[in-house]
């Protein structure tokens, strides 16, 4: 197993920083704390798009008529 470098690690933690930030900034518009135009909203769906899985709601039901409802983690096709 090839080890990782220091390099590696400091791009990993700040993709996750980065990422942590997005969400931040989006929950802050949601709530009215923060102005965003239509446009900063789109650019920032479009990077978490990159960096976090969609989630996705499934259900199924049994012969018996139970429903089983589930969330899936859908990878990005473009990942």
């Amino acid at each position: 197993m090839r080890r990782q470098g220091p390099k590696q690690l400091d791009e990993q933690w700040r993709s996750r920083i980065q990422t942590t930030k997005i969400i931040e900034r989006l929950k802050d518009h949601a709530l009215g704390n923060v102005e965003m135009t239509a446009t900063q909203v789109q650019a920032a769906r479009t990077l978490l798009a990159k960096t976090v899985p969609d989630m996705k709601a499934v259900e199924h039901k049994l012969p018996s008529g139970t429903a089983l409802n589930f969330s899936l983690y859908v990878p990005n096709k473009d990942a």
